[in-house]
């Protein structure tokens, strides 16, 4: 975690830049119907700097096995992944450096039980000539988290929405800043006042369903009531780079801040498993 001293540094620097508007990079999952109610740019569809796209198919769910692909070519699962998955390789030189790239996070405990009840992660397809029918169920939402602790093949799938969309083939981190699901409105409000003088009309919006909360029996429940203390100490160690570096932990953020600020010139070794 950076100090408050860099903290501030590395707003005062992004005032610094003069940007014109914000530039959106969506990671599934995480506040993009909210994002969209601004007038704020966006890329194609699902737009990531990495090349590589793990063997995943529409939505983030598995690809058939009969349209498998090498995991050793990232080239070829690239070209494959644009027609399957819908995610556009982009470079950072094609966004114009009048804008302010940013995505949102949220905390991972919770991004997985969106991505239970969306069906997102851990679903298979019922296929026909390479297009989906229809989804399969995987269960309910303990057996769910107990599949992803241990299978690397779900947890592709959700690696794929958090790290190969904001991070480049070396593992730098491509966008300026993260805003935290958790405290978006502050986190647009601070961008807007420090960096764009109050420039931009990014006001509070509509936050129907802006974070995990499901309604069951007629009451709202909270991510948290999702998991067993089995499933959370599992979860925990699965995702625990994610929790690192985007400083979380099962109960939300470990700071105040609303920002999120990576290393700009660390190599972050979040590919490894995949070379």
């Amino acid at each position: 975690m950076i100090s408050d001293e860099e903290y501030q540094e590395r707003i005062q620097d992004l005032n610094n830049k003069e940007f014109k508007n914000l530039y959106f990079i969506h990671i599934p999952k995480a506040a993009g119907s909210y994002i969209k109610q601004f007038p704020i740019k966006w890329g194609q569809s699902h737009e990531q700097f990495h090349s590589f796209s793990p063997v995943v198919g529409p939505w983030g769910t598995t690809v058939p096995e009969e349209l498998l692909l090498p995991k050793s070519d990232p080239q070829l699962l690239l070209e494959k992944g644009e027609i399957i998955s819908g995610y556009k390789k982009i470079e950072p030189t094609q966004i114009s450096k009048k804008f302010l790239k940013f995505a949102t996070i949220r905390n991972p405990f919770d991004y997985l039980v969106s991505c239970y009840f969306s069906k997102m992660v851990g679903v298979e397809y019922v296929n026909l000539d390479g297009w989906p029918l229809k989804k399969v169920s995987t269960g309910d939402i303990e057996e769910f988290l107990i599949s992803f602790s241990k299978s690397e093949r779900m947890y592709l799938q959700s690696r794929k929405n958090l790290f190969h969309q904001i991070f480049d083939n070396e593992g730098r981190c491509c966008v300026d800043v993260l805003i935290r699901v958790e405290r978006i409105d502050e986190g647009l409000s601070l961008l807007n006042k420090e960096v764009f003088s109050n420039k931009l009309n990014i006001s509070k919006k509509d936050h129907k369903n802006i974070t995990g909360e499901r309604e069951i029996n007629g009451k709202r429940q909270g991510y948290e009531k999702f998991y067993t203390s089995k499933t959370k100490k599992e979860i925990k160690k699965k995702i625990k780079r994610e929790l690192s570096m985007f400083e979380y932990s099962f109960k939300g953020p470990t700071n105040k801040r609303p920002l999120v600020f990576l290393d700009r010139n660390k190599k972050y070794d979040i590919f490894k498993d995949f070379k």
